[in-house]
């Protein structure tokens, strides 16, 4: 992986009425300003502010021409520059500045991705600027943000700062999740700009979380900041411990096939079934139900909260959802079958046999007519199914809903999500039916 900027695409396109291979190199997206500019100087004040410069290692991925590195040395932070070595290889402008740097004390070269993966400093402050945005490869981004996430201090801060561009691409550009660039030019760019949903569950898979306390100045583009404080979802789906041991090697010269945009409960759901059944990886179990959970019902409910405590702290439950109170299937339930239910919780069992009565007792137990009386019992598998329905059904005299999802139930949920929200609601009805006639 990374061997090279340059990326040969199986995809042919026409210019000067002659048809040619598509291919992108990374590194033509550097922009060709020295400085960082009024916008970013003013994201870079509020997310260094109250730190001691001499003292606070800042990780540049993706450096390119080193403005905003050559910006930080001038104030007195470590900088630690990532870039490719072609760069300046093929850029004076590039290479003046590379020169420039090393006369910094505090500045250190990493050549990408060989240093980068030997990196064993952990950083305060992590740099993404104008980067993700500019990878074609999907997968290729969620590895970087992984990576990234392994070689920054637990209290660190990452900038996610994508610039948004307005033009118009015609369709005829269109490549994977973005579009290609430069009419007339042999070597292509690529740019891609997702919503702030897709962002934010990019960087959720890759172990980070929303810092909400840090507030950016409007610059007009996504500029976000999160804290490297939650595991990585997604370290087997992506082969990570491979590819840091410099495995995963692909051939420059081979052509790459076309990808779609990264489907996340496709990509959990693969995570998933590498995750053993057993208390040694329940939490990952934990985690990744939460997020497919929330992407498959997030027309439905919000703001997951892990470990939600209850009883003053005397309890907790492993998931709480907030009800949207949007059409579907939450809505109904509480609109025609009068159950109470502002929020619906979640506890999820790693377990190897078939859950029983004192899985259904907890959460029942975190049911009442103050939180709410409508729960989810996540679990691997359910064998003997009419026990299982019974359980459920057992609840119902305390006007308590309970519904059991196995790995089967979310893989059959996330296909019907790539349909529509109506067939995730549908299916729910179906299995509430069950329960209740």
């Amino acid at each position: 992986m990374w061997e090279t900027p340059v990326y040969k695409f199986a995809k042919k396109i026409r210019e000067d009425g002659k048809p040619r291979e598509l291919i992108i190199d990374v590194t033509g997206s550097a922009p060709s300003m020295d400085k960082p500019g009024d916008a970013l100087e003013r994201v870079f004040e509020a997310l260094t502010k109250g730190s001691v410069p001499s003292k606070t290692k800042i990780l540049d991925i993706g450096a390119a021409k080193l403005r905003n590195s050559l910006y930080l040395l001038g104030k007195g932070f470590l900088v630690y520059a990532v870039e490719f070595p072609e760069l300046a290889k093929r850029m004076p402008q590039a290479k003046a500045n590379w020169q420039k740097a090393r006369e910094h004390p505090n500045f250190k070269r990493l050549v990408f991705p060989k240093d980068f993966f030997e990196l064993d400093d952990k950083v305060d402050i992590a740099l993404m600027i104008n980067v993700t945005n500019v990878m074609p490869i999907p997968n290729e981004r969620l590895t970087l943000l992984a990576l990234c996430r392994e070689k920054m201090k637990r209290d660190g801060l990452l900038l996610w700062y994508n610039w948004r561009d307005p033009t118009k691409y015609p369709d005829k550009t269109r490549i994977n999740d973005g579009f290609f660039k430069g009419k007339g030019r042999i070597h292509k760019t690529f740019y891609g700009e997702w919503n702030r949903a897709h962002v934010f569950e990019m960087l959720v898979s890759s172990g980070f979380s929303h810092d909400e306390e840090i507030q950016l100045p409007d610059v007009g583009s996504q500029a976000y900041v999160f804290k490297p404080d939650q595991p990585i979802l997604l370290d087997k789906y992506l082969d990570l411990a491979n590819i840091k041991k410099g495995g995963h090697r692909t051939d420059p010269g081979q052509p790459i096939p076309e990808t779609k945009s990264t489907y996340f409960p496709g990509v959990y759901l693969e995570e998933l079934e590498k995750v053993r059944s057993g208390r040694r990886e329940q939490a990952k179990f934990h985690r990744l139900s939460a997020r497919l959970i929330s992407n498959i019902f997030d027309h439905q409910l919000k703001n997951p909260m892990i470990e939600k405590e209850i009883n003053e702290g005397r309890g907790r439950i492993d998931i709480r959802f907030v009800n949207r109170n949007e059409p579907g299937f939450f809505k109904n339930i509480k609109d025609m079958r009068n159950v109470f239910c502002p929020a619906v919780f979640v506890e999820c069992k790693n377990y190897v046999s078939d859950i029983g009565n004192p899985e259904f007792d907890q959460l029942s137990g975190r049911l009442n007519y103050t939180r709410g009386l409508l729960g989810l019992l996540v679990c691997r598998e359910t064998r003997d199914k009419a026990k299982v329905l019974k359980h459920c059904q057992d609840r119902l005299k305390d006007h308590k809903y309970l519904i059991v999802l196995d790995d089967v139930d979310l893989k059959n949920l996330s296909r019907k999500k790539l349909s529509s929200n109506e067939e995730v609601d549908d299916y729910m009805d179906d299995r509430l039916e069950k329960i209740v006639d």
